[in-house]
């Protein structure tokens, strides 16, 4: 199972305790954050993905207390888990492939999507234009219920 299956079964168990509460389930109360970067070459990705998973070794190094640190957190210690996680939820690569792993996110649910650049303008800027136009489409406006 991938990452994102896990999350898509998350948003559908939240749903489904929301809408068991007699509450009418809006998605954009839900956001998931992905990393985006636009990788033209197999090379480009590589070298991406290289600085993606170095960067959380060293956010897990910062969040280690001196000494013996036997806390249970989120920081995993073992390296190829720590490069899965990092390949596997980040939308790195062609418009295609950013494309094709937001669709499978949608699909299963999830709509409101926090995405992070990385610092890069030019990333931001074809954004716009090679991803977001596949989804703008229209979906039905949750209804408010207004509390007496």
């Amino acid at each position: 199972m991938t990452l994102a299956d896990q999350v898509i079964g998350h948003v559908a168990q939240f749903k489904s305790d929301v809408e068991a509460r007699g509450r009418t389930f809006d998605p954009m109360t839900v956001a998931i954050a992905r990393a985006v970067h636009f990788a033209d070459t197999a090379d480009d990705l590589v070298a991406a993905l290289e600085r993606r998973f170095q960067g959380h070794m060293r956010i897990n190094r910062l969040a280690q207390r001196p000494g013996v640190d036997t806390r249970e957190r989120f920081g995993r210690e073992d390296e190829a888990e720590i490069r899965h996680i990092c390949d596997d939820t980040a939308l790195f690569g062609t418009p295609d492939r950013i494309a094709r792993k937001l669709e499978k996110l949608r699909d299963g649910g999830v709509e409101y999507v926090i995405v992070n650049f990385g610092g890069s303008r030019d990333n931001i800027r074809r954004f716009a234009p090679d991803i977001m136009p596949a989804f703008t489409g229209t979906r039905p406006k949750p209804v408010a219920i207004a509390a007496k």
